[in-house]
């Protein structure tokens, strides 16, 4: 884990200029035609699952094209804090880092949207119960940047940003673009949710008899374009558009109370607004259909009756089992997904939420896949001759629970200050676990290289932390045991007193 501390804001100059391409699409046709979906059909979906390890909840809510996945999670690392606050982070596999937020240690933040530079935009407190003001992490010059100064704004939240650094967002209940290089656009009443790379942006939008509509801003213009919708006069939005122009988001049906009309998915596209129909009812409590994300593929990921999908070529898929029928934990929604089919993905065993990276291909939690999982026992061992040293030794017991094969691969041991694996641990060293059919259990030695007293005495007190299949190797049903805490090494060395 990597903690950064905030840098100092600076002015609107802090966005960093960049050139738009402006796109010479010819503007949508609107029409009020509505095709439904094909019925659903089962297909076979299968992802390498990348868990984003934390000791508390996490909720996922944007990847990146390069697979960087944002989003915030609980920060239960402050004594006293019976509610700790959320605090915005990203990962890339195997690396969490936590972004600083613009108040104190008792403020949240939020992180919602991600470019591929890593440039990472959301909303954070600047004081505790204050109001929300966006903010721009700058992943280059490792900074942060108080939007919501920019924008003058009592309160403003930042939900996507463009490779170019167009930010866009919602400010006082005014949706916005802001930039270097053209400063602040303000598009009227309603939020900018999303921004594709030609920059035309999508959100919603209020109408004078303030009813809400989905919307479409292009680059030329501060005046939405209004979508049509399923009949309902709330609760219908744009939540993403590709590079293609292609929309997604939700409308709502009419119904008695029009702010519970039953949300439908949707796709905007050559004039068209379709709805992309809907999973199973399971539970009449909770109905109703809403799409996230879409990729250049015109791949759509959203929630359908509380259950996460994928929609593709008219096929709408239940991802709820994406993490393999021998993981307890089963997806319960997914955020984004990138060019490559990636996604960013939340699930729930019944006790807390785990945020996942999916990968597609490598069996999923699949059928044939191995899981390794271990028990450590470790001791200290003092030399009786020469020079005092120490030898950390013990044993490693590995067994692959799962039912596929597992390759040769290696456990790299840590020491560390508490039972968390994190990236500034220190390597103590690396066992070999040979190749382990379904079922098999190897006892392995651990035998490290002698410390000298004063190496030793700075490790001394400390955890030992193994760490299965270092390097992410093998695809494996989970990855959530790979971590196996042992005891803290003894104490052997009294600390010379103080001067």
């Amino acid at each position: 884990m990597t903690l950064r501390s905030g840098s100092r804001p600076r002015a609107a100059a802090a966005l960093v200029s960049v050139s738009l391409g402006l796109c010479a699409c010819a503007s949508l046709a609107l029409v009020s035609a509505r095709a439904v979906a094909a019925p659903i059909q089962p297909a076979a979906v299968s992802y390498t699952a990348d868990r984003i390890h934390w000791t508390d909840t996490v909720h996922p809510t944007a990847i990146s094209e390069t697979g960087l996945v944002v989003g915030s999670l609980a920060y239960d690392q402050l004594e006293g804090q019976e509610h700790p606050p959320y605090k915005p982070f990203t990962y890339r596999p195997g690396h969490l880092t936590i972004l600083p937020t613009l108040g104190g240690p008792g403020t949240y933040g939020h992180a919602m949207g991600v470019n591929r530079h890593g440039d990472v935009v959301g909303y954070a407190q600047r004081e505790v119960n204050g109001q929300d003001h966006a903010f721009l992490w700058l992943e280059a010059e490792a900074q942060l940047v108080d939007l919501g100064r920019i924008l003058e704004a009592g309160s403003s939240r930042a939900f996507d940003i463009s490779d170019s650094r167009i930010v866009v967002g919602e400010k006082d209940g005014v949706a916005f673009a802001i930039s270097a290089e053209n400063g602040v656009r303000e598009l009227g009443p309603g939020e900018a949710r999303a921004i594709n790379g030609q920059g035309h942006i999508v959100g919603s939008a209020y109408t004078d008899d303030f009813q809400q509509r989905p919307a479409l801003w292009t680059p030329a213009s501060n005046t939405p374009t209004l979508l049509p919708t399923f009949g309902g006069a709330y609760n219908n939005v744009a939540t993403d558009v590709n590079d293609a122009g292609v929309i997604v988001g939700s409308s709502s049906r009419p119904g008695s109370d029009e702010a519970q009309g039953e949300s439908r998915a949707f796709i905007f596209r050559n004039g068209t607004l379709q709805d992309l129909g809907n999973l199973p009812v399971e539970n009449a409590n909770y109905k109703g259909t809403a799409a996230f994300g879409i990729n250049n593929q015109n791949q759509v990921v959203g929630l359908s009756n509380f259950k996460p999908f994928l929609w593709e070529n008219n096929q709408m898929v239940s991802l709820s089992g994406a993490l393999g029928r021998h993981n307890s934990q089963f997806l319960i929604g997914v955020s984004d997904i990138n060019n490559a089919g990636k996604l960013a993905a939340q699930a729930w065993d019944g006790n807390r939420y785990y945020a996942y990276l999916l990968t597609p291909g490598g069996g999923g939690g699949g059928t044939s896949l191995p899981d390794l999982s271990a028990t450590a026992s470790i001791n200290v061992l003092q030399s009786r001759r020469g020079p005092k040293t120490y030898r950390i030794t013990g044993s490693l017991r590995v067994k692959n629970e799962g039912p596929g094969k597992a390759r040769p691969s290696t456990v790299r041991l840590f020491v560390s200050s508490d039972n968390l694996l994190s990236s500034d641990d220190i390597k103590l060293g690396d066992v070999t676990v040979p190749e382990l059919a379904h079922g098999a259990t190897k006892n392995l030695k651990i035998s490290l290289r002698a410390l000298r007293q004063a190496q030793y005495m700075l490790v001394q007190g400390k955890y030992v932390i193994a760490q299965l299949d270092y390097g992410n190797k093998l695809t494996e049903v989970s990855e959530e045991n790979n971590v196996v805490v042992s005891g803290q090494l003894p104490l052997l060395i009294t600390p010379p007193p103080a001067q």
